[in-house]
């Protein structure tokens, strides 16, 4: 009895002890970097490599060093900086990979880097200016800021862009995170005080919010989401609050796909996403609008972009309205008063795969999508998890294959589309819990997955 009595005691002082390092971590670690002095080694950002995290006190000098980084980050870099301390917290107690706050920033360097380059090229593409009737309102429903982890797209800018791009609202939709709607409002407040955008220019609050297996666009919200609940639990606060939830880029891979669509109770559909252009995104597209032509949802088109140029530039909504403001724009989209328009270089990329010879043979190609997608549907309803996915030595080529890149492989003797189909990996998932089971190698693996 007392050896047991013991034991219990060493558990508990060793779990207190374990909970006192992680907070001391994490008040260490967010002084650090509320300060800015954490430091990451340059070089090229690379997605699944994990990164040492050096501290060093000569951060500052080395973002000043990086004038384009600087100017776009230090009016912000408290609340960045506070974002990724939490984020190192979570990587204490072993919630995430320890790569991801590096990551983080090592995203949000890389898209301070290419910011000039990527919003000329945006302005190359983006120049023709839009024009509705004066009962509609152009509006793009999916920009990022300098609040999402991977934009540096500046507000202001983003604003006045919009405006004088023709748009007559855009939505505020950055990775779970509120503060940029509320910063956006003031802005717009000042610049229509001043005269530099529209008085009827309206911000619709929004969030993207990311669930452990995809994510979920909010809008016409009160306040901040949390991220990492169920599709259903995260849809019924966002009607909770009074909002409408949309299926962003839904055919993207990861994303909350058809079968999703179909079943839980979405407001909307991204149909089209400037984020979306591989030519099988246009073909699942056009499939997902024949699929739920029948239910009520209505569709978008939006830009999703991460540079303040990018706004509307493959696409945007007309939504005819009873009365020009934020409830107006609101019911129009409630009673289906909403029109998705492609813009630039998306309109003949679409034609092109709606073009009916050329969605003939997509049509036949992707029939291992729909039975493979079938399959994770029916069995994600008998182990009743949110999501399954079952990978097989298939996925690649075909995928490859329906994107025209992997059409030479087809020759090739060893290629995996001639052999026996076989299942390599078959994965559910609980809440932010995901159980795997891999067939080659005969191994289960739990993992609790956070994305940011």
């Amino acid at each position: 009895m007392l050896i047991t009595q013991m034991k219990k005691t060493f558990l508990i002082f060793n779990f207190t002890f374990l909970i006192f390092n992680c907070l001391y971590a994490y008040d260490y670690i967010s002084e650090k970097l509320h300060y800015g002095n954490i430091f990451y080694p340059p070089g090229d950002f690379e997605e699944n490599r994990k990164y040492p995290i050096i501290v060093n006190d000569t951060v500052r000098q080395y973002l000043k060093d990086s004038e384009s980084e600087f100017n776009r980050l230090h009016s912000d870099e408290n609340k960045f900086y506070e974002k990724s301390a939490g984020i190192f917290f979570l990587n204490a107690i072993s919630f995430s990979d320890p790569s991801d706050a590096a990551q983080i920033y090592l995203k949000k360097k890389k898209y301070a880097e290419q910011d000039f380059a990527a919003n000329s090229i945006f302005f190359l593409l983006n120049t023709e200016k839009i024009f509705v009737a004066d009962d509609e309102i152009a509006v793009d429903l999916h920009l990022h800021t300098i609040y999402s982890h991977d934009s540096v797209a500046d507000i202001k800018k983003l604003l006045i862009f919009a405006d004088r791009k023709g748009l007559g609202a855009i939505a505020i939709t950055d990775h779970n995170d509120f503060e940029g709607v509320r910063r956006a409002k003031n802005i717009a407040d000042d610049l229509k005080a001043r005269g530099v955008i529209k008085k009827d220019f309206f911000i619709i609050p929004g969030e993207e919010i990311t669930l452990a297996d995809g994510h979920i666009n909010a809008l016409f919200i009160k306040t901040y989401i949390y991220q990492n609940m169920s599709v259903s639990e995260t849809i019924a606060e966002i009607h909770r609050q009074g909002g409408l939830a949309i299926a962003p880029h839904p055919v993207q891979k990861g994303e909350v796909g058809l079968k999703r669509i179909r079943c839980q109770n979405f407001d909307g559909v991204e149909l089209y996403s400037g984020s979306s252009f591989l030519p099988y995104d246009f073909f699942r597209q056009t499939k997902i609008k024949k699929a739920i032509k029948n239910q009520n949802k209505f569709l978008l088109s939006s830009s999703n972009s991460h540079f303040y140029k990018g706004a509307a530039y493959s696409g945007y909504a007309i939504v005819k309205v009873q009365e020009k403001s934020i409830d107006g724009i609101k019911d129009a989209f409630k009673n289906g008063d909403v029109m998705p328009v492609l813009s630039g270089i998306y309109v003949p990329y679409k034609s092109f795969i709606e073009f009916p010879p050329v969605y003939s043979a997509y049509s036949v190609l992707s029939l291992y999508d729909d039975v493979k997608d079938l399959a994770e549907f029916v069995l994600a309803e008998i182990v009743l998890s949110s999501n399954i996915k079952i990978e097989t030595n298939y996925d690649e080529q075909v995928h490859d294959t329906l994107n025209i890149i992997g059409v030479k492989k087809l020759s090739e003797e060893d290629n995996e589309l001639k052999k026996r189909i076989k299942i390599s990996s078959v994965s559910a998932t609980y809440g932010p819990a995901i159980f795997s089971y891999d067939f080659d190698t005969k191994e289960t693996a739990t993992a609790l997955k956070f994305m940011f």
